[in-house]
Formats: structure tokens, sequence, C-alpha cells
């Protein structure tokens, strides 16, 4: 299991959403 695949894509998600955000 790659759990660190899916927090690496919940970062980036949080990343775009915070860059949208801005």
């Amino acid at each position: 299991m790659d759990n660190h695949i899916f927090y690496f894509r919940l970062y980036l998600l949080e990343r775009k959403n915070s860059k949208c955000h801005d």
C-alpha cells in the first residue's frame, strides 16, 4: 500500500486550492 502517494496527492490538491484561493 502506497499511502505516501495518497498523501502526496492530497498535498498537491491543497496546494492547488491555496493557489486558487490566493
